[in-house]
């Protein structure tokens, strides 16, 4: 599927880093084959539990998890394939058991050193996806809360991009240097 999907890209100008596409992945070989193919920006892509395995490595039984990519020296050799790490938030900053942010961990520094850029996932503006302390006062799931703080949290730890649901926001704050 690589081939064909570099192919589409490269016809229609999507050639180079400068491009505005990413191609991202939970998987490694096909990252790999990627990079031997295209300049686009390729992303590993880290599951949500890092004890997971990426599904290629899996069926390789290989025995590489995802926490194990998040260590420095994972890190390093994702450098080798990819220009950008796409992991879970929790990555970054985890939460406590009363589901308020936790400090940030050394991730962001980690990737950084390693040459990789930061785009975590997902951040949305509803209470059932926002941290304790940034949920509004309407308790229900869908109540809309205080998404700018959990990002400005966030940007703080030096992420270079991240993936959102309600882009306006993360494009206010940054405009408006509130973090």
């Amino acid at each position: 599927m690589e081939r064909p999907v570099v192919e589409t890209l490269h016809k229609n100008g999507y050639v180079n880093s400068t491009a505005p596409v990413f191609i991202q992945s939970f998987e490694v070989s096909n990252l790999k084959e990627l990079k031997k193919i295209t300049k686009l920006r390729l992303i590993q892509l880290f599951s949500s539990n890092p004890l997971n395995q990426p599904f290629d490595q899996a069926i390789a039984s290989t025995g590489l998890t995802y926490q194990d990519m998040a260590k420095p020296e994972g890190l390093k050799e994702i450098s080798t394939y990819a220009h950008a790490v796409g992991p879970e938030k929790n990555y970054i900053i985890p939460r406590k058991a009363d589901d308020t942010l936790g400090e940030p961990t050394s991730f962001v520094q980690d990737a950084h050193a390693a040459g990789l850029e930061v785009h975590p996932f997902t951040f949305r503006a509803e209470n059932s996806f926002l941290p304790a302390e940034f949920r509004s006062i309407d308790l229900s799931e869908e109540a809309i809360g205080d998404f700018s703080g959990e990002l400005k949290a966030f940007i703080a730890t030096g992420i270079d991009g991240l993936f959102v649901d309600q882009p306006d926001v993360p494009v206010r704050v940054r405009d408006n240097n509130c973090y």
